[in-house]
């Protein structure tokens, strides 16, 4: 589907990109795998079945597998392109190649303890459509029951008066405007319907500390999205090279100490008990 097109690639350098994403949420969160609402249910002796969707380079869900080797962890993707080697997987995490926004069987169908999924920058499918009325149209975590959901999603609040650092603003802005309200005002209302609700909704702000890295971040999805724009639409030089001098403006303001603020949403959710 269009709406849902994945619009970056799926080389190193995107790797590096999603590894370096996961390195800034992991300083956000105290490198802890689990809201503290969740590790406070986790003790030696517990064994949860826990599925990390869109998994990417399936890092977060490796990690988990480690430190928790009583756990079994399923991780999902389209693509299992950036998926590390077999070889260098713990044993107890599984990776499989499958569009988590197609119905999945039976068979996946409330095992898990915990479902984790990422969504970053913009709004994602996952979140689309507040009126969907079948479990095929809603997120896995509304279709696998028993289980404990982990949202992260940035939101853009503010820019500095910067050209090229407010045209991405901008751009990255066209975020509907209520995502922060379904998130921390409403969120029965989108939760309810599927016999969800929510546990915690953590409003994580950026220390200064990190903008560097998130620039860094910002700065690898756009040369990716540029590459793959010029590989895939055939576009002619003086487009290419006006996308590229933005890309270039953009690295000397972040380098002159601009960024652009956002926000993350830690939203923990849990079935309700029938």
């Amino acid at each position: 589907m269009d709406s849902t097109k994945y619009v970056f690639g799926r080389n190193y350098r995107a790797s590096v990109r999603l590894n370096y994403q996961h390195a800034l949420i992991a300083s956000l969160t105290d490198h802890r795998s689990f809201h503290p609402s969740i590790h406070r249910n986790i003790t030696s002796s517990t064994s949860f079945r826990v599925a990390d969707l869109a998994s990417g380079t399936a890092l977060w869900s490796s990690e988990v597998a480690r430190e928790y080797p009583q756990f079994q962890v399923d991780g999902f993707d389209i693509s299992s392109d950036q998926y590390p080697s077999p070889s260098w997987r713990p044993e107890n995490l599984i990776l499989h190649e499958r569009d988590i926004l197609q119905p999945f069987p039976e068979e996946y169908h409330g095992v898990y303890d915990i479902v984790n999924t990422l969504v970053a920058q913009t709004p994602s499918h996952i979140w689309r459509d507040k009126k969907a009325t079948s479990p095929q149209q809603v997120p896995i975590p509304m279709i696998l029951p028993n289980l404990i959901a982990k949202l992260t999603h940035t939101y853009i609040a503010t820019d500095h008066p910067y050209p090229q650092t407010r045209v991405v603003a901008n751009l990255m802005r066209k975020t509907p405007p209520d995502v922060e309200s379904w998130l921390t005002d409403n969120p029965h209302e989108i939760l309810q319907p599927f016999r969800f609700e929510q546990v915690a909704c953590d409003k994580l702000s950026l220390p200064d500390i990190y903008r560097p890295l998130w620039n860094q971040c910002l700065l690898l999805g756009l040369e990716e999205y540029c590459s793959k724009v010029e590989e895939e639409a055939g576009m002619d030089a003086s487009a290419s090279h006006a996308m590229r001098d933005t890309l270039n403006g953009l690295s000397r303001e972040f380098g002159a100490g601009t960024s652009i603020d956002v926000h993350w949403f830690y939203q923990i959710s849990r079935k309700i008990e029938s």
